[in-house]
């Protein structure tokens, strides 16, 4: 089967926030439609001439792919996939817009990974009644007659197991023992590796600087401005 190369044109990203920090208000379409706007002005391209747009997220779901080509003003009869591979989504994308275009099943593609933490939805545990309400605080706990109608939510053992589940993501820093000015240079060692950071390589020391008033990183990408 015949195949063509694939390139990538543009690149853009935000800012990167803390949950509940600088983006804490902002949906994922709002993160990302500047973003696409800006990247096809980049590659000099009419949003018309966009064949596909597939993006990579783990906390919304549904399709908020859609949302986001909508509102980047990407024509009703473009489609829009989201992938979901945690947290290899937003690559996967890239490598599924690649594929798309190497067989030839598309010339343009929009492909990337996008997630909103503060604003996703919120996860809870099912109760056992049907009259009962999930609770999410003291307020909002519905009275049980008796120990098993009692929501599994509200149980103390499964609260802190629930709390255990962030234990995982620490685990390998404390057995390897990596401390954390490790980890960032090697972080910064593996993104100056990059095509895409090879252009902002020579300003840059060992690490992107510290903002002191937005408690972010600045990018290592071109950042597309933000209205507030």
């Amino acid at each position: 089967m015949p195949s063509q190369s694939a390139y990538i044109v543009a690149a853009r990203r935000t800012a990167i926030g803390r949950v509940g920090g600088l983006h804490r208000n902002r949906r994922i379409e709002e993160l990302c439609a500047p973003l696409i706007g800006v990247a096809l002005q980049d590659s000099g391209l009419e949003p018309a001439q966009v064949d596909e747009l597939i993006v990579g997220n783990a906390t919304q779901g549904g399709n908020p792919a859609r949302l986001i080509a909508l509102a980047a003003g990407l024509p009703e009869t473009t489609p829009a996939a989201t992938l979901d591979r945690q947290c290899g989504s937003g690559l996967d994308a890239i490598l599924a817009a690649a594929r798309a275009v190497s067989l030839g099943d598309a010339q343009t593609i929009v492909a990337g990974g996008a997630e909103a933490i503060s604003m996703a939805p919120w996860r809870v545990a099912k109760p056992r009644s049907l009259q009962q309400l999930p609770a999410f605080s003291a307020t909002s706990r519905a009275p049980a007659t008796s120990a098993k109608a009692r929501p599994t939510s509200n149980h103390p053992k499964r609260w802190r197991r629930s709390s255990a589940l962030a234990a995982p993501s620490r685990t390998p820093t404390r057995c390897v023992r990596i401390s954390r000015p490790s980890r960032r240079a090697r972080v910064s060692a593996s993104s100056a590796r990059s095509p895409l950071c090879a252009p902002t390589q020579k300003r840059r020391a060992t690490r992107a600087p510290w903002h002191p008033t937005s408690r972010i990183w600045r990018s290592r990408l071109p950042t597309c401005p933000m209205a507030p």
